[in-house]
């Protein structure tokens, strides 16, 4: 269980994006329990090239993402979720503060695509902003797998990891038993598009192999 003042912290974030203890009297997680639903923000971590998209206007986020992030914390104060998810709906309830008021698309530790640039280019970002992330990305071209990997990479996919783990389909300690090319090969089923955002880390043959078949499949290929 998450401690009181990690407890603490989260509402008051929640707070800041407009959900107070009312609309938590008023959730109802009864719906939400074993249901699978994509959407609450204890499942998987938000995509910082679009993150944008979860707000109507600048200040206020969009109907069914203020109902979600109302049903997400809700599960949490009333204890039903699991460290990682708990740890999982922090992060993303920082990453919608951080954007609500600063207007930053890429929070500390994201990765910079192609994507990033043109996010930068709609909402016409100052220069400086261009440069940051030009330097940045200059610096994420430069790592290679398994080597001298950036805090950006290893931050990224210790995200997609958790999101692994909160599959219930194998323990964090099973999987870190793994080598690093059996890790990519899972890691590649839960983020689809984990070669483009990371073309120096190493697969094995094959190409992509269907979550459906289950893990032991997929390194069995």
């Amino acid at each position: 269980m998450a401690s009181f003042a990690f407890g603490r912290t989260l509402l008051q974030l929640a707070g800041r994006l407009g959900v107070r203890p009312r609309d938590l009297a008023k959730a109802d997680d009864i719906a939400f329990i074993g249901t699978g639903n994509k959407s609450l923000f204890s499942n998987s971590r938000l995509d910082p090239r679009s993150i944008g998209a979860n707000f109507k206007n600048k200040t206020d986020l969009a109907d069914d993402q203020f109902l979600n992030i109302t049903n997400s914390v809700n599960l949490f104060k009333n204890g039903k979720l699991n460290p990682i998810e708990e740890r999982i709906l922090m992060d993303n309830v920082s990453d919608l503060v951080r954007f609500k008021e600063t207007g930053k698309l890429l929070p500390k530790g994201g990765i910079i695509t192609s994507e990033t640039f043109k996010e930068l280019g709609r909402r016409k970002a100052p220069g400086s902003e261009f440069r940051e992330l030009g330097q940045r990305l200059a610096k994420q071209k430069k790592n290679r797998f398994p080597g001298n990997v950036t805090p950006e990479v290893k931050s990224a996919l210790k995200e997609i990891d958790n999101k692994i783990v909160a599959s219930g389909q194998i323990t964090m300690k099973d999987f870190a038993k793994l080598s690093e090319i059996e890790k990519n090969r899972i890691r590649r089923v839960f983020e689809p598009g984990l070669e483009e955002l990371f073309p120096f880390l190493k697969f094995a043959g094959g190409g992509m192999v269907p979550e459906s078949f289950g893990l032991a499949n997929i390194l069995a290929v």
